[in-house]
């Protein structure tokens, strides 16, 4: 009735919104207009009306308020604070995490371009927002202002935001407050920092004791050597006037009493002769060691030849070396296939034919020897095990196998204790380490590991 009225009134009608049926009975919605027709000498004649179908456009826009309840639903429930900008700067929307971490409400923002930037983050800031809207994405970290003036550090991410012609009406940007994760790294980060002074200040302790102990050696090749030397000249010199004494004792004897005549004779056969052999003993030894010390010295600074090492050939070959005790003891000896390894040829043969010459040595001679090699890989170092069923070492003296001339157990098998010294200091040289695990009477474990390295 109203559009009626108003039709007669002004002869035409204003475009309306209204709904109509068609033939089968469905409701369709229309843009309605209407206009007076006229003939020529103005008289009206009748009205033409122009309806047009908006099902379609009513549908896309019932589409599109129901995408945009959904989207305001996902970001009123985020948990990081969320600004959507319109194509003038203003705030357009807040979600309540916006509230939460900031301090202004949305009736506070809602149409203000607020100023919460820090002035030297606000180039970065234009920045991000310029590519954003050029290429629809920034991602950047920054420093935001709250409503009481605590700065906070921010991991914000930009999107551009568009209608649904595609035309651009804004941007969207999430802002996630990650000032503790600030604090933990930079927390981290001094910590490291510290750490990294230490290792400094303790690998000047190091090289400062490695001096110490190059001093030594020399000390003890120099020093020590000479009267070595000496000694076992003079121990020479005692056998050769004890010779000429023994030949001129038929002559002079029987001049003496018999007391004197019997402790002469037993000074010359008996006593001097068993001095002068532990002497030579002692000497021998001592020499054995001062070279046993230098070569452990020698072994710090001999410079690694890196390279590739098939394992399963070089034990093989090691083996080799053991062929006629192996044989001679009946020894099993299990070897499976070992990985490969980047490390100092000459240093692994000693390591494994160390290990494996005492695990002969040290074997029970009642019960068949049982030697077994394998490898597994483990991160990024490959850990070797070496296993013999021989008499094994008390769980006391496993910290002590390792150090220098130490020797555990029965001492009925020849040795300066120096081999697993070697063998220590090789594996530390690869920046590796080794270690024992042993049952008493039942067998032991030699492992070690050697880092993952560069040919």
């Amino acid at each position: 009735d109203r559009a009626v009225h108003i039709l007669l009134k002004e002869g035409r009608l204003p475009c309306f919104e209204t709904r109509r049926r068609d033939k089968e009975g469905r409701v369709i919605p229309v843009s309605l207009s209407a206009a007076a027709y006229r003939d020529s000498s103005g008289r009206r004649q009748g009205i033409v009306v122009t309806m047009r179908d908006m099902s379609g456009p009513k549908q896309m826009e019932a589409a599109l308020q129901i995408s945009e309840d959904k989207y305001r639903s996902v970001m009123e429930a985020a948990p990081d604070p969320i600004v959507v900008y319109g194509m003038d700067g203003g705030v357009t929307y807040v979600n309540p995490a916006f509230t939460q971490v900031f301090g202004w409400t949305a009736e506070e923002v809602l149409g203000q371009s607020i100023d919460y930037v820090p002035g030297e983050n606000r180039e970065d800031t234009q920045k991000a927002i310029t590519r954003a809207l050029r290429e629809g994405l920034a991602r950047f970290e920054t420093r935001r202002y709250t409503k009481d003036g605590r700065l906070l550090d921010v991991l914000a991410s930009a999107a551009a935001y568009r209608d649904h012609t595609g035309e651009l009406v804004g941007m969207v940007v999430d802002l996630r407050d990650i000032t503790t994760r600030k604090k933990m790294e930079a927390a981290l980060q001094e910590a490291h920092d510290k750490l990294e002074i230490r290792v400094q200040e303790r690998t000047a302790e190091l090289m400062e004791v490695n001096e110490e102990l190059k001093s030594l050696a020399y000390a003890v090749s120099h020093d020590l050597r000479a009267p070595l030397i000496n000694l076992k000249g003079f121990s020479a010199e005692l056998r050769r006037a004890v010779s000429i004494i023994r030949t001129a004792c038929p002559a002079l004897l029987p001049g003496l009493d018999e007391e004197t005549r019997a402790e002469v004779t037993a000074a010359l056969e008996q006593d001097i002769p068993e001095a002068l052999e532990f002497i030579d003993a002692s000497t021998t030894r001592m020499g054995r060691l001062i070279k046993a010390i230098l070569n452990l010295s020698r072994l710090g600074h001999i410079e690694l030849r890196l390279e590739k090492l098939a394992m399963t050939g070089l034990v093989t070959e090691v083996l080799k070396s053991f062929a006629h005790y192996l044989e001679e003891k009946a020894i099993k000896v299990s070897l499976p296939p070992l990985p490969e390894i980047v490390a100092d040829y000459t240093a692994m043969e000693q390591i494994i034919s160390n290990i494996i010459d005492n695990a002969i040595k040290y074997l029970v001679p009642n019960r068949p020897g049982e030697i077994e090699i394998q490898a597994d890989r483990a991160d990024d170092r490959t850990i070797f095990c070496i296993r013999d069923n021989g008499r094994g070492i008390a769980a006391e003296n496993l910290d002590k196998v390792f150090e220098i001339f130490r020797r555990v157990g029965d001492q009925d098998v020849p040795g300066e204790g120096m081999g697993l010294s070697y063998v220590r200091t090789l594996v530390q040289r690869h920046g590796g380490r080794i270690w024992c695990q042993s049952s008493l009477g039942r067998g032991s474990s030699f492992i070690f590991s050697i880092p993952d390295q560069k040919a």
